[in-house]
């Protein structure tokens, strides 16, 4: 069952993602606003050659960024693998996969595209994508099972 569920939630989130990108890029040219003007909540299309917050945002980083993002996902998948021989309860299973679509999702991207599709614009804060969203929620839930939920689930398992 949790196997179903990794990867369940891996490819909704890739799949959510490649979807939202394919409309923005077949619906709106780059650097579009919708609704136009200046809101608070809009869809911004751009690109994000760099990383979070465009840093290194230089083609010439573009295959070290690939190779970067590409051992994180590794990384990603083999911990899924050891929580699953472990048994682990499903919430860690679940940030992980979230994790792994966000950071497949916006891999594909980088190796299709040379850089991040990137479309919500809320305020202030950067553009930024469902891949991204995946990634943030992820990282977020993981963050709170680890300072309040782990140890109570290792209390049971003994």
């Amino acid at each position: 069952m949790s196997k179903a569920i990794v990867v369940g939630v891996i490819l909704l989130s890739v799949a959510l993602d490649r979807v939202s990108k394919f409309i923005v890029i077949t619906h709106m040219t780059l650097g579009q606003s919708y609704p136009p003007g200046d809101h608070f909540i809009s869809f911004f299309y751009t690109r994000n050659e760099g990383v979070a917050f465009s840093m290194f945002d230089d083609m010439s980083w573009r295959w070290i960024l690939v190779g970067v993002q590409s051992v994180l996902v590794i990384v990603l998948v083999v911990m899924l693998c050891v929580l699953l021989k472990r048994r682990s309860s499903v919430l860690p299973l679940v940030t992980l996969s979230l994790m792994l679509g966000g950071g497949i999702g916006n891999l594909i991207d980088r190796i299709a595209y040379g850089s991040v599709i990137d479309f919500v614009s809320v305020g202030s804060f950067p553009v930024f994508n469902v891949a991204d969203s995946c990634l943030t929620v992820g990282c977020a839930i993981m963050i709170a099972y680890l300072l309040f939920f782990q140890k109570h689930d290792d209390n049971k398992t003994e």
